[in-house]
Parts: structure tokens; sequence; C-alpha cells
């Protein structure tokens, strides 16, 4: 029953990282503002809060609970997410939104319920077997060859594209996903309090691991602070949850074998659930380029009737040049105007 200690911190770990990316969204709407010290003081907290507190709930249910279990719970973020980011950041709940959220939150509750739940006994020996074998370092190359693939995107598309905030949220989200380091750390832990200290802490695999943790934990703050100042919460978090949620379920199966006992059919509903979070994030993505595309139609268009009051806020000179345009117009049709055309 530890497990469903397991979920809970994993839970609550959902709804301190989702403070954290609204403090940093908002830091970014109120840069806009040109409230320049709160937005610091709003971007520090939300990396202080993403940074600390997420990750110290995350190392207690990884502790109790499979990976492979809590992997699908992450994605309960998007759905926090959804509720609060039209309250906080006036951000707008479209219906293909609102689909992408949904078939989100559906896969979560399958996975949930189909995923492992008996955590196995780990022994130091059966720890390094797992890192060592060759499915280790494939996963890696696999992985970062991914980030490479994004990071060039990224380096290729300019602000607001939404290529340039799906590759920004792949990249955090696979980073923050690969949890098998924080699981066999924390096992590796238990292991030197239950047995002894010097059967983990002098030997060579607690460090790798502690720095994968570390790595892994830091490294995906950078671009997903960078997403949520470029892009609005309702598309960054649901990219970043779903790609985090995704890789933590493969690493989980891959490195630390934890799908291998299951049932068939717990497995195939499992893989069922995964792949309709992915759906979700498709329709997702799919709707923010048709968003884009909308909108640079309307920018095509040579004149709108909203063109006068879109100008009178672009600042004095815009109003003074919209003055003189009236101005002429009326002088061109009174009639001492008309008398010296004819002349």
């Amino acid at each position: 029953m530890f497990y469903l200690l397991g979920i809970f911190l994993a839970i609550v770990s959902t709804i301190t990282d989702l403070i954290g990316k609204q403090l940093v969204r908002y830091s970014a709407l109120l840069e806009q503002r040109g409230a320049f010290a709160r937005a610091r003081s709003s971007l520090i907290a939300g990396i202080v809060v993403s940074a600390v507190a997420g990750p110290l709930l995350d190392l207690g249910a990884y502790a109790v609970a499979p990976a492979s279990l809590l992997a699908p719970f992450a994605s309960m973020d998007v759905i926090w997410n959804a509720g609060l980011a039209p309250w906080l950041l006036n951000e707008k709940l479209t219906r293909p939104r609102c689909m992408a959220i949904v078939l989100v939150f559906i896969g979560t509750l399958i996975a949930g319920i189909c995923g492992p739940r008996d955590d196995r006994l780990y022994t130091y020996e059966s720890a390094e077997e797992l890192v060592v074998s060759m499915r280790t370092p494939i996963y890696l190359a696999v992985l970062f060859g991914g980030i490479a693939f994004s990071t060039m995107v990224l380096s290729r598309r300019p602000t607001g594209d939404p290529m340039r905030g799906i590759a920004l949220g792949l990249l955090a989200g696979s980073l923050s996903g690969n949890m098998f380091c924080v699981k066999l750390l924390m096992e590796l832990v238990q292991i030197s309090y239950r047995d002894s200290w010097e059967s983990v802490w002098t030997k060579w695999l607690l460090y790798p691991l502690l720095l994968g943790a570390v790595f892994f934990a830091v490294s995906n703050l950078v671009f997903l602070t960078k997403g949520l100042r470029e892009y609005q919460a309702l598309f960054m978090v649901t990219v970043f949850e779903g790609a985090g949620m995704v890789t933590n379920a493969i690493s989980a199966s891959v490195i630390l074998l934890e799908c291998d006992n299951m049932e068939w059919w717990r497995v195939f509903l499992y893989a069922f659930g995964l792949c309709t979070i992915c759906f979700g994030m498709l329709v997702l993505c799919k709707n923010e380029f048709k968003a884009l595309e909308e909108e640079n139609l309307q920018d095509d268009i040579s004149f709108s009737p909203r063109e006068g009051e879109d100008a009178k806020d672009l600042g004095l000179g815009a109003g003074l040049e919209e003055g003189n345009l009236e101005e002429q117009s009326v002088t061109e049709n009174s009639p001492e105007s008309k008398f010296s055309l004819s002349l």
C-alpha cells in the first residue's frame, strides 16, 4: 500500500510545480507591462519553487512507488493549469485546448490504473546490473540525439513560432522525465540505511546517479523557463508534461524493466493510456499551428475597420499621423479646396 503514498506525493508535487510555472509565466506578463522589479521577484520565486519543492516531493514519491506508476500522474499538472491559467493569467481556454486536456486526463487515468504497482526490492548488485546493461547507453544515445535535433530546430525558428514552442516543451519535458536516476538513487540510499553505509557510499554507482539526477532536474528548467516566458502556459505546460510523462514511462520500462512482470492486457492498456496522452498533445499542437495561420492571414489584410482604433494604441506619433490624415481628408473635400483644384 506504500504506492498510494507515492501517488499522493506525486500529485502534491504537480501542484507545487504548477505554482512555479505560473509564477514564471506571470513574470513575463509583468515584464511586458514594465513592472521589472516585480517580474524579477516572480521569476526567482517560480524557479526556486520548481527547483526545490517539486524535486523534494519527487524524491519521497519515487522512494516508495514504481517510476512507471508515478509517470502518468505528472500530467495532472495539465489539469490544474487548465483551471488556473484562464483565471490567473487571462489565457483563453479554447475548445481544442479543452479537448487536448481531456485526452491527457483520460490517458493519465488509464495508465495510472493499469500501470505497475509492486515496487521491487533492489540490491546494489541488481541496480548496478540495470545501469551497466546495453539498454542504458542505447536509450541515452536516442535521448540526446532527440535533444540535439530539438536544439537545431530552436536555432532556426523565430520567437512565437509554434514549432519553436513545441521544441522548447519537448526539450524540457524529455529532460525532466528521466526519473530513473532519482528512483535508483533513492533505492541505493535505502539500501545504505537498511544494510550498511559502506555497501553503497564506497562504491561508484551512487555518484553518477546523483550527478544525473541533478543534471536532469536543473537543465529542464532552462528550457521550461524560456518557453513559459515566450508562450502561453496552457500550450507550454501541456507539451512539457506530456513529453515528461512519456519519457518517464519509457525510461522506467526500458532501463528499470518495471513492466516485465505485468500481464499482457495491463501492458496493452498502459501503452494505450500513453498513446492517448500523446494524441492529446498532437491535438493541441495542431490547434496552435492553425491559430498561427489565421493570425498571419489577418496580418496580410491591408485594411480593416479597426485599423484606426489600433493606431490610437501605437503612441503619440500614430495619433498625430491619424489626425493629419483626417485633416487632409476634410481639407480636400472643402469648397475652397475644390475651387483651388479647378483653377
